[in-house]
């Protein structure tokens, strides 16, 4: 795979990303510039195993208020956060940084991997905002080869969207909330 770059905006705010997503798939960081509610600007560092599974992640935020960090690291089946153990977290497989389609990505693949039509999975997430660290579920079902259906039975219980993907099951359009740029001149 070549190295990936995808810049994805708002549909419901004004805000864009910019993510570039390494050749070998084991990184990717992120930029996201949000207007709304005083503005902010997030940077988000990805490590990655096999399959998308997350081996750290850290983010940046700035905002009116200042700089807030948050660093997620998997130990084993358990998360650290900050460096300190959190064994309510405990046997989440992905993690879903609010603020980016990508995160959807990771269960998507899975599922698209393993050749299943629905799956439910816990994930660590964070708030984009805030930069709150909790548990929640949520599940996936495929419509076709390139849609899924997302519903959030955690934090957001009752908040469902459909997503479209490409051929790699990245994020095209994430409905009501972000759509795919396309910036090849």
């Amino acid at each position: 795979m070549l190295t990936t770059t995808i810049f994805w905006k708002r549909t419901d705010v004004h805000g864009l990303e910019r993510l570039h997503i390494s050749p070998s798939r084991d990184a990717a960081k992120g930029v996201i510039i949000n207007v709304e509610n005083d503005g902010a600007e997030v940077r988000h560092r990805w490590q990655f195993a096999a399959d998308w599974q997350v081996l750290a992640l850290n983010v940046q935020r700035y905002d009116p208020k200042g700089e807030h960090k948050v660093r997620i690291e998997r130990r084993g089946q358990g998360w650290t956060v900050n460096g300190k153990e959190r064994p309510e977290l405990d046997g989440a497989e992905f993690v879903d940084l609010s603020l980016t389609p990508f995160c959807n990505s990771f269960p998507i693949s899975c599922m698209l991997n393993d050749e299943l039509d629905a799956a439910i999975f816990d994930v660590v997430y964070i708030n984009g905002d805030t930069l709150k660290v909790s548990r929640s579920r949520q599940a996936y079902d495929r419509l076709d080869a390139d849609h899924f259906r997302y519903r959030d039975l955690g934090l957001s219980s009752g908040f469902q969207a459909q997503l479209r993907v490409d051929q790699d099951g990245l994020v095209a359009e994430y409905e009501g909330l972000f759509k795919r740029v396309d910036v090849t001149p």
